[in-house]
């Protein structure tokens, strides 16, 4: 059994269970997987189709589209570890777990309780039942594109990036393509180990792409101290892939690193989350989402 791990801001939020031939993603009632506060989706964004060994994701038309590793797609065929993206949301389809929600099970309990509850009005959105085959999501794929054309262009309401919305819950915020690849660059910093320093809004990223990484005021370092300084101690660490990530401190004297209360003196290993101190500025390492 395949599934989807949804991912936000490099952590894991849930885990889906593809026991539905066709699994809806979208922020209306009647997705499969409810993206309920990401105001970039469409009510259907975007379907993940089971096939003979696997499974394709296809967009639905919504404005501000389906993307894939980076890359806009109208029809994929997953592997293990791909990504899609919908804003600031990330779908990895993986193997499954055995932990994953059941959407079946879900969409038994919705249909059962709808069945016991007879006062209930009929919802303006497409029920599970409504998307049901090739047809019907045609009609939804359309329905989007018709909603998109007719929809006013937003006054950025991406600022920051992932940052601030300014849309509410019933529409769907319109993005153009520099909102897009802004958001997109922001996730792949996000997506593999990187630094962020502490304080700053909108955060500072810094990827780490090569090992050993420098920490200093050098042209050479991969992470920039913000300022200048004239030598000597223009490094104050490096950070290396040591089998994991580690911190290691090459001025002691001149530029120290400082973790917690204590000054630096050997290599450390660095686990997600911990901050280490450099001329004053605080860094946390994060993992990212990749294992």
């Amino acid at each position: 059994m395949r599934q989807l791990t949804l991912l936000r801001n490099a952590a894991k939020i849930a885990e889906y269970a593809l026991d539905l031939p066709d699994v809806i993603v979208g922020r209306g009632r009647s997705a499969h997987i409810r993206l309920d506060e990401n105001t970039i989706a469409s009510r259907q964004h975007c379907v993940v189709r089971e096939r003979a060994n696997g499974h394709v994701v296809e967009d639905l038309g919504g404005r501000n589209g389906t993307f894939v590793n980076g890359r806009k797609i109208d029809v994929h065929t997953l592997r293990p570890g791909d990504r899609i993206t919908l804003g600031e949301d990330t779908l990895r389809y993986d193997l499954g777990t055995g932990t994953a929600t059941s959407l079946a099970d879900q969409v038994a309990a919705q249909q059962a309780k709808l069945a016991e509850d007879s006062g209930v009005e009929s919802l303006e959105e497409i029920a599970f039942e409504d998307v049901a085959n090739a047809d019907e999501l045609r009609d939804v794929r359309e329905a989007n594109r018709a909603r998109a054309e007719d929809a006013p262009p937003a006054s950025s309401g991406l600022a920051n990036g992932l940052g601030e919305r300014t849309a509410s819950k019933e529409s769907t915020m319109v993005a153009d393509k520099a909102d897009l690849e802004r958001m997109l660059a922001e996730l792949a910093k996000r997506q593999g180990p990187h630094v962020v320093r502490v304080g700053t809004d909108p955060e500072e990223i810094t990827p780490l792409r090569q090992s050993p990484t420098r920490v200093g005021f050098g042209e050479a370092c991969g992470v920039r101290l913000p300022g200048r300084r004239w030598l000597p101690g223009r490094v104050g660490a490096s950070l290396v892939d040591n089998g994991g990530w580690c911190v290691v401190p090459e001025s002691s004297f001149w530029l120290p690193v400082r973790v917690g209360d204590g000054k630096l003196t050997k290599l450390r290993r660095l686990e997600s989350g911990d901050v280490f101190t450099i001329a004053g500025h605080e860094y946390e390492f994060r993992r990212g989402e990749q294992r």
